[in-house]
């Protein structure tokens, strides 16, 4: 399941959004400051970001240029401000979308909807908190620490760490690193074995790979 958060000081609409995206089947989180919202970025594993413009404590701006310099998350912004240059500012400081309140729900699904499908295609990095799956040079680091991978064990880390902390089928995963069809779902699990222990090593166990039985795997940050 997909987890987005929401930082938006009216609750009102916070509230809205959260039923909406819940009942869409996405799992949400919500916080009304920047300083809270930093906290659950470090801890959480966040397929998108929810931005309101104005905050108690600062500007959505400021937030959104802390989660650029350090990440490619997707944060679509909002803000009751129709001053074009608004939406301008925030295209160019990194937000994915942008929209103006007051807005409809179903426009706001389409939008982050399109938002994830770009996110996905496009990345070259996949967060899980302070966990960094480089694609391009199939390097995976916790924090600066780099940990080894053996192929396969890489090759499935990114296909967990694209679902987000969502599970993902033994033969889903099979059919994305293996199209020979030669492994078996016995020499799956002993990847994934291998894989966790390394995982909960680098990471003191701030990251795993739990197993959800009978249904598949999803990698899983501490909160």
């Amino acid at each position: 399941m997909l987890k987005i958060l929401i930082v938006e000081d009216d609750v009102s609409i916070a509230t809205g959004l959260k039923i909406r995206l819940r009942a869409t089947g996405f799992e949400t989180a919500h916080v009304t400051r920047i300083k809270e919202a930093r906290e659950l970025l470090a801890k959480g594993n966040f397929s998108a970001v929810i931005l309101d413009v104005n905050l108690p404590d600062g500007t959505g701006f400021e937030l959104l240029r802390e989660i650029k310099s350090t990440s490619q998350l997707p944060v679509l912004m909002l803000t009751a401000q129709t001053d074009p240059l608004m939406a301008t500012k925030g295209l160019i400081d990194g937000a994915s979308d942008y929209i103006r309140k007051p807005f409809s729900q179903e426009e706001l699904l389409a939008r982050l909807q399109n938002v994830l499908n770009r996110s996905v295609q496009h990345a070259t990095i996949l967060n899980a908190g302070k966990l960094a799956v480089h694609l391009e040079g199939r390097r995976v680091l916790f924090g600066e620490a780099n940990i080894t991978l053996t192929k396969r064990e890489f090759e499935i880390l990114a296909v967990l760490a694209k679902r987000g902390d969502g599970t993902v089928s033994r033969a889903d995963i099979l059919d994305r690193i293996d199209q020979e069809g030669a492994m078996t779902e016995k020499t799956l699990d002993s990847h994934i074995f291998n894989l966790r222990k390394k995982l909960v090593s680098a990471t003191s166990g701030i990251v795993t790979i739990e197993t959800e039985y009978g249904i598949g795997y999803a990698l899983k940050t501490a909160a």
